[in-house]
């Protein structure tokens, strides 16, 4: 796992990983797992879209956006209920992190 951000209505995780694929997940509003409840799963939402490690991750407090940055020098913009790019912006140096 490289990032984690919560929305800020704290009903979706959405995490990175090392092999630059992003996945999220809704919280439980119980606050836990207990032995009755399902265990946790998460959604896959991209394939690689990376060339490389991502090294920041935000979720936009207004709309289903969230934000990512990586060492293939680009920030991403991705829709997380449509499961699409809404923008890629290219830089000459890394950048490391990012937020809304």
């Amino acid at each position: 796992v490289n990032a984690l951000a919560v929305s800020i209505s704290d009903e979706t995780l959405a995490v990175t990983l090392s092999n630059a694929q992003l996945y999220q997940m809704t919280l439980s509003s119980s606050g836990g797992f207990g032995k009755d409840q399902e265990a946790p799963s998460y959604e896959y939402v991209s394939t690689a879209f990376h060339a490389g490690a991502i090294y920041g991750l935000d979720v936009c407090v207004r709309k289903p956006l969230a934000v990512t940055c990586g060492e293939d020098k680009t920030v991403r913009v991705w829709n997380y209920i449509d499961k699409t790019s809404e923008l890629t912006k290219t830089f000459t140096e890394e950048t490391f992190s990012v937020a809304f």
